[in-house]
């Protein structure tokens, strides 16, 4: 089961909860913002973007306000039970986050974070789609702009209307930062968490468009105008997704023939090794083991599990 969609949106909630600024609304945010993390780790960094915006156009008198509290206290309410778990199972209540990044930490330097960093911002035109990129374009570097422009005023708390400039900007750039400079290696999916962002930043840009094509013409003709701007954005994401999907719908032809050979020829109690264990797991239907990188364990790993295929 592939979790990014999952964590994305419980992710999401949190900060919308945030952003409603109603009581119950605000609570919920961190604990939620919790779940998202237990099911997929990078998801801590919708927290880290939410404290970051509040210390920004907040400041230190953030620390008085009641809900933020509750909300922590919440959010490590419902962590607890997965901490104890973790302490009785591993002995220690963090062990996911020593052993969470495997190999995808190792080698990690400065150059390599600016090697990974210009691999994703070189794959955005497939991300977007050529029209959607341009429009992407000016709307993120004119709101980088106009936010540096106004910091003062933001962090004075005399431009509260900028405010929403700050999230989307930090839910932007956090990512990209985090996944090039601390991962070791270019993943499109990770880039997942930044793309509500990016999408208002993008309809930011269609809603500044309208207004001017409303007062020079009518509100008629600025809709129908959008309209088509998105439809012709939306069918190149559409076609580009299809073709994706289309040139990869074999990709694991030989593995599903194999395993569903190996269901048939085997019991529900036969146990297989392989490096392929999500995808001989599912079409198989047998208990699946991966192999260890020392070739000793894989000598233990073999008298214990007595594997029927390899």
């Amino acid at each position: 089961i592939m979790v990014d969609v999952l964590h994305l949106t419980l992710g999401l909630a949190g900060v919308m909860c945030f952003l409603s600024r109603k009581k119950w609304a605000v609570r919920l945010s961190l604990p939620l913002i919790a779940i998202a993390t237990l099911i997929r780790f990078p998801s801590f960094l919708f927290a880290i973007i939410l404290i970051l915006y509040i210390l920004i156009t907040e400041g230190l008198s953030a620390a008085k306000n009641k809900e933020y509290w509750i909300s922590a206290a919440l959010g490590l309410v419902v962590s607890i039970p997965y901490l104890i778990w973790s302490k009785l199972k591993y002995g220690s209540a963090f062990h996911a986050i020593s052993v969470a990044g495997g190999g995808a930490t190792e080698g990690i330097t400065i150059f390599s974070g600016f090697g990974i960093l210009k691999q994703y911002l070189l794959t955005f035109p497939g991300y977007l789609g050529t029209f959607l990129l341009i429009i992407f374009i000016i709307s993120f570097f004119a709101l980088l702009i106009k936010t540096a422009i106004s910091f003062d005023l933001i962090v004075k708390k005399k431009a509260p209307e900028l405010n929403r400039n700050v999230l989307i900007l930090l839910s932007i750039i956090i990512p990209l930062i985090y996944f090039s400079f601390q991962v070791s290696h270019y993943e499109d999916r990770y880039l997942i968490i930044a793309f509500p962002a990016i999408f208002c930043c993008i309809a930011q840009c269609f809603d500044a468009i309208k207004s001017k094509i409303e007062k020079k013409f009518s509100i008629r003709v600025a809709i129908v105008i959008i309209a088509i701007a998105v439809i012709a954005g939306s069918f190149q994401l559409i076609m580009h997704s299809s073709e994706i999907t289309q040139s990869r719908i074999d990709s694991y032809r030989q593995i599903k023939e194999s395993s569903i050979w190996i269901n048939e020829h085997s019991t529900e109690t036969d146990k297989i090794i392989t490096k392929s264990v999500p995808q001989t797991t599912y079409y198989s239907e047998r208990e699946s083991y991966s192999f260890p990188n020392i070739e000793q364990e894989f000598d233990g790993n073999f008298t214990e599990l007595k594997p029927k295929y390899i």
